[in-house]
């Protein structure tokens, strides 16, 4: 079986607005500054546009084995499950109680 890689890959691009605050610009605008890069870099064979930040050899993915009892998962490869948290609110606190 041959090896397989993942890299992590970083483009960079601009927008300008108003905010000072980056957190304050509507996504739409960033995602509309990012689409325009990217057709940018399309048109242009922009390949310098990229970089790699990491690479690593991905392990083998073993398929995950799950014991079901009476429709509940109560086993995920070997480690045991608890679904009580997920099933009551005896530790959320009300407002209005």
């Amino acid at each position: 079986m041959s090896k397989k890689y993942n890299h992590m890959i970083d483009m960079a691009f601009q927008i300008e607005t108003n905010e000072e605050d980056f957190y304050n610009i509507p996504k739409s605008e960033v995602i509309s500054a990012l689409l325009s890069r990217i057709s940018t870099i399309v048109k242009e064979d922009d390949w310098e546009a990229f970089g790699c930040c990491d690479t690593y050899e991905v392990e083998e993915n073993k398929p995950s084995s799950r014991t079901v009892e009476g429709g509940m998962v109560v086993e995920i490869d070997g480690i045991a499950t608890d679904w009580t948290f997920h099933t009551t609110d005896d530790d959320m606190e009300f407002k209005y109680e």
